[in-house]
């Protein structure tokens, strides 16, 4: 993917918050397709000792099935052709990565990450810099964090712009594990993209949310991209990780809703941690970030996610997204929404209410009843049908010709798909 192809969105834009619900207005749709793009995975393709060894099982068949079309992974060195090759046969579904890269060596110049790139250019749709350094501690020209981050950084930067093939790849900020260190690295202009690791620490989406973005814009004013976010399911783990896990069935709830309430407020794009649980270790929480489980089963968010995608894909030609004139009332609980649009015409109300849904002190599943919510049109519609990805793609209820409905609004996404014109 090229630079023109990302969103060109303002830094506004980006920290943008939805409108409370209520009173009727014109709400202008944003493309349903434009929310497919958004979603991106982490992969690890070169861990052979983890269950990402069933390349041609598990990975590429499963990344297909979910219609997902972004991953991202670290950058294969010069001489390693199998992670190359795993990259590029993704390249052929459609599926590009945005590559983390590192110095090379543990010391290489940042010059040097430039031919490893070369080397999957077909796959390659962004180029970050390095992974979480004020965690890791990557040494670069005898420094440390935060200076070896800086220089790696901006050496990076100027190493992609100045190459002719390269210059066309957004290049994204380097990533934070504890964003309160961010002051230490300090402002860069040496990216296209802010970076954020915005987890939710077991709750639900938009935890601390100004924090994490203020944090953020400290090391780059730029449109924000989330490359790591999500939920582990090793409830009961006992490795010391500061994260509690939740249910694989929370997770399933939390997720979609995590990435609309992510597109919703300007994040360009989202990418889950991750697609695939890395061994057998129920106890350990590293292991059990995956949407898949290590055997490549799915558990309920990459059901709830694919379902989602295949309701909304709209490939094409841009376009420009008509209006909608309606209200949402509810009767407590504030219900979120986003307004999509096919090319159809289609319009496509994403609802949810984002509410917690698991118990992390007594680690149980939450039970949410469903909230009454009436969605009223200013001019009638031809019909509607409702759908619950976290059940399947078939519509749940369907609705004629009227200027109201009533549904029940979960604690996951429902999808309300609108005919307006005749």
């Amino acid at each position: 993917m090229t630079m023109n192809l990302w969103p060109c969105l303002t830094l506004a834009a980006a920290l943008s918050v939805h409108a409370a619900d209520g009173a009727g207005c014109a709400e202008r749709a944003r493309p349903a397709d434009a929310f497919v793009d958004s979603i991106g995975v982490n992969v690890h393709l070169s861990y052979y000792d983890t269950a990402y060894n069933n390349f041609d099982g598990v990975i590429k068949p499963r990344l297909i099935e979910s219609g997902i079309r972004h991953v991202r992974d670290g950058c294969p060195e010069i001489g390693h052709a199998p992670f190359q090759q795993r990259m590029l046969n993704l390249a052929q579904s459609g599926i590009k990565t945005m590559v983390i890269c590192y110095p090379h060596g543990g010391a290489g110049p940042a010059a040097d990450a430039v031919p490893a790139l070369k080397r999957v250019l077909p796959a390659l749709e962004a180029i970050e810099g390095p992974n979480e350094t004020d965690g890791f501690g990557i040494s670069y020209k005898g420094v440390k964090f935060p200076e070896a981050t800086r220089a790696f950084q901006d050496e990076l930067f100027q190493a992609a712009k100045a190459d002719a093939e390269l210059a066309k790849f957004p290049v994204v900020m380097a990533s934070i594990s504890d964003p309160e260190k961010a002051p230490r690295l300090g402002r860069l202009e040496s990216a296209d993209f802010a970076n954020t690791h915005s987890y939710a620490g077991g709750g639900p989406p938009g935890f601390r949310w100004n924090w994490y973005m203020a944090r953020c814009l400290t090391n780059c004013q730029r449109p924000v991209i989330a490359s790591e976010t999500g939920y582990h399911n090793a409830v009961n783990h006992n490795d010391g990780f500061w994260m509690p896990g939740v249910s694989a069935a929370a997770a399933g709830r939390y997720l979609p809703r995590l990435l609309a309430e992510y597109f919703d407020r300007g994040i360009v794009r989202t990418y889950i941690y991750e697609l695939l649980d890395l061994r057998d270790q129920p106890a350990v929480a590293e292991s059990n970030f995956g949407i898949l489980r290590h055997d490549g089963t799915p558990k309920p968010a990459f059901t709830a996610i694919k379902n989602l995608i295949a309701l909304l894909k709209d490939p094409g030609p841009s376009f420009e997204p008509g209006t909608l004139d309606f209200s949402i009332h509810a009767d407590d609980q504030p219900v979120r929404h986003l307004l999509l649009q096919r090319r159809d015409g289609h319009f496509f109300l994403l609802l949810w209410i984002n509410t917690d849904s698991y118990d992390l002190a007594a680690k149980k599943d939450l039970h949410f009843g469903a909230r009454p919510t009436r969605l009223i049109f200013a001019h009638p519609i031809r019909s509607a049908s409702i759908y619950l990805p976290l059940d399947g793609t078939q519509a749940s209820v369907s609705f004629g010709p009227c200027s109201e409905i009533t549904v029940n609004v979960p604690d996951h996404v429902m999808v309300v798909e609108l005919a307006t014109k005749p």
